[in-house]
């Protein structure tokens, strides 16, 4: 059984089709049958390298200190003429290492799709192998508390341990780009992801590796339900004309609304923030400080507002859309469904908005809607973009995965059982619900870490200010009565 702290193996390979038709040096197989990636590794004057060792590591792969499996994990020693040749009997995306007494080579992510036999890699070249040192360290805990520690590189075999007082190294590490996960096994802190680039013969020093547990920043008479980040100051918005700003999500000053209506979501154009809630309240403000009234013309509560480069989209009860280019003016559009739509997302070239009984709907321009198959009837409840990936969670930790929109696949997880509001903040999508100081993360959408928050509160909304988490939602110690900021750090 898996701890919810691992970094599990996931298994989307919906990508791989994207790389089809960039590969023409191949053989077309039947399914069923292993796959071959075949390469050349050379020196730093390009020319072959025998008798060195090759290794193919799925990119998700997380190492432990234990034996590292053949299923996980194939080798091959290069020939006389430096090629090697690996068989994969999975699709997906792989990482290639090889070295060679003090030198090596790395390449990420090369695609094994089905219906290809043999890929072939970029050229391995060899260079003067690098290292990563740093100190890992959890506030508040002695010397000999900081080995409480796994620290991995995903995608390899490298894999280290702190020593007493919180030292780490990685030695032999091939030039390249990697993901560094620092995975306490303390309950008190969280998981840290970290990208670091090591360039040939470099030791990289991280310096000091701070985890982080979340602290109450400010609790207020009224529950928050939405909060973003302008990339100047915080803004949270709630019950009863709520709205509450912060340069730094440690300070907060409460502002004027002019409404009691309930504030819903929040979004910041670039140049203006916009609050939608019930009743089809309408705000916007240049500053955070004076906010302006908009007619929306309609009754509806209005759920979720997204900024879509040139427009402004608010999707509510009864399939109700509105677009506006301007925050000022705005028009209902036809969504073809009576479901309530309760998230929407826009990825840079398609709006996606998911609702009540499964239902996701897409549009280019705001305008026409299209009703895509979900392949569920669970309500979904919040909808998020990586870059590349669309991700919905819904009812009983349903999670939903898209690359384009139109064809979903769907997983369940026990740690986002709770969970009601996605986004991708920080590398990372992360789920906020009302569980018990609920914050799940994922680096892949499908496998996912419960974070220690410090409960008890659950959180209805999260962003990122480029440095720190900010969380709004009830204040569980008032009963539900009330809201609370949390921030980690």
């Amino acid at each position: 059984m898996f701890n919810a702290k691992n970094i599990l193996k996931w298994t989307f390979s919906l990508v791989a089709l994207f790389f089809v038709n960039c590969m023409d040096n191949s053989t077309e197989i039947p399914n069923g049958v292993s796959h071959v990636v075949s390469g050349l590794v050379v020196d730093n004057n390009n020319k072959p390298v025998s008798g060195a060792i090759v290794q193919i590591v799925p990119v998700n792969y997380a190492p432990t200190s234990t034996v590292m499996t053949q299923t996980s994990i194939s080798s091959d020693t290069t020939d006389a003429n430096g090629n090697y040749q690996i068989s994969v009997g999975d699709i997906g995306a792989y990482n290639i290492e090889c070295t060679n007494d003090t030198v090596g080579a790395f390449i990420d992510s090369v695609e094994v799709v089905q219906n290809l036999k043999e890929i072939q890699a970029p050229n391995l070249k060899l260079k003067k192998l690098g290292a990563i040192i740093g100190v890992s360290h959890m506030p508040g805990l002695n010397d000999s508390s900081q080995v409480h520690v796994s620290l991995y590189i995903l995608g390899t075999n490298l894999i280290t341990a702190p020593t007493i007082g919180g030292a780490f190294s990685f030695e032999n590490v091939p030039e390249g780009t990697y993901q560094l996960i620092l995975n306490p096994t303390l309950d008190a802190f969280g998981l840290k992801m970290i990208t670091v680039k090591v360039s040939a013969g470099q030791t990289l020093n991280l310096d000091t590796v701070l985890f982080s547990s979340w602290a109450i920043r400010d609790s207020t008479q009224n529950q928050l339900f939405s909060v973003t980040w302008t990339g100047s100051q915080a803004v949270a918005v709630g019950d009863n004309g709520a709205i509450l700003t912060s340069p730094d999500g440690i300070n907060w000053t409460q502002q004027v609304s002019g409404t009691t209506e309930q504030l819903l979501s929040v979004v910041w154009t670039g140049n203006q923030l916009v609050v939608v809630g019930y009743f089809g309240v309408i705000l916007t403000s240049p500053d955070g400080k004076m906010w302006s009234s908009r007619a929306s013309k309609i009754g509806n509560p209005l759920l979720s507002v997204v900024w879509a480069d040139t427009q402004l989209v608010a999707v509510g009860l009864n399939g109700t859309i509105l677009t506006s280019p301007d925050g000022i003016n705005w028009t209902s559009q036809l969504s073809g469904t009576q479901k309530n739509l309760s998230s929407i997302v826009w990825t840079g070239n398609q709006l996606v908005a998911v609702g009540d009984s499964g239902t996701v709907l897409t549009s280019g321009d705001g305008i026409t809607w299209v009703h895509q198959i979900s392949g569920t009837t669970n309500s979904l409840s919040s909808v998020a973009f990586s870059g590349a990936q669309i991700l919905a969670i819904g009812n009983s930790g349903l999670i939903l995965s898209s690359l384009n929109g139109v064809d979903w696949m769907s997983g369940f997880s026990t740690e986002a059982i709770a969970c009601q509001f996605v986004a991708y903040l920080d590398n990372q999508f992360l789920a906020v619900g009302n569980g018990n100081g609920a914050v799940v993360t994922s680096l892949n959408g499908v496998s996912w870490t419960l974070q220690n928050t410090g409960g008890p509160n659950g959180f209805n909304s999260i962003t990122w200010t480029g440095t720190r988490l900010v969380a709004v939602g009830p204040n569980a110690v008032a009963n539900g009565l009330g809201g609370i900021i949390k921030t980690s750090p």
